[in-house]
Order: structure tokens, then C-alpha cells, then sequence
């Protein structure tokens, strides 16, 4: 199953990115926002996207083209806040 991880330079993203390439059942596709954070999960051999969940539905269909689930690794609140930070992982089948 190729999974589309939103959030992948994240720290849950990057664990799950982890787990799934380690797994013989499962290929990730990293969804980042800067080149330089592409770049690194491309040295590690996964596949990354550079996108946005703040796009437009077109860009986000091609981010998960091809994929048959996508996870979610998204904080509770807005990065940049001070508020303390809580972190969640939702995973939808797109097949």
C-alpha cells in the first residue's frame, strides 16, 4: 500500500515515514513544504512530494496520486503559536 504522509517533517510524520519504509508491505510518499525537507527524505530513498494542505484540491490530488491511504500528521494548533502543542495521526484509505 503506498501511503501519502501530509506532515512528514514533522515528529510523528518522520517516525511513521520511518516504520512504513521499513515495512514490506508499505511504501511512503513524503508531502512537504520546502525543497530542503524533500531533499532529505529523498537521500533516505522515499519518495516526497512538495505540497501544501492549504492548496488547492488540484494540487493536493496530484500530491496523492497513485496513493491508496493518506495520513495525517497534523498539530491541534497552528504552528507558531505559543500554545503547548498537541500532535495527532488520522489515516484515510483514498481506494
Amino acid at each position: 500500500m503506498k501511503v501519502l504522509v501530509a506532515g512528514a517533517n514533522g515528529k510523528i510524520g518522520k517516525i511513521l515515514v520511518d516504520l512504513l519504509q521499513k515495512s514490506d508491505r508499505h511504501i511512503p510518499r513524503a508531502m512537504v513544504r520546502k525543497e530542503e525537507q524533500a531533499q532529505f527524505f529523498r537521500q533516505k530513498g522515499v519518495d516526497a512530494v512538495i505540497s501544501d494542505l492549504e492548496g488547492t484540491v488540484d494540487e493536493l490530488a496530484e500530491a496523492a496520486k497513485g496513493c491508496d491511504a493518506i495520513a495525517l500528521c497534523l498539530p491541534l494548533v497552528p504552528a507558531g503559536t505559543q500554545a503547548r502543542t498537541k500532535r495527532y495521526l488520522s489515516i484515510w484509505t483514498v481506494r
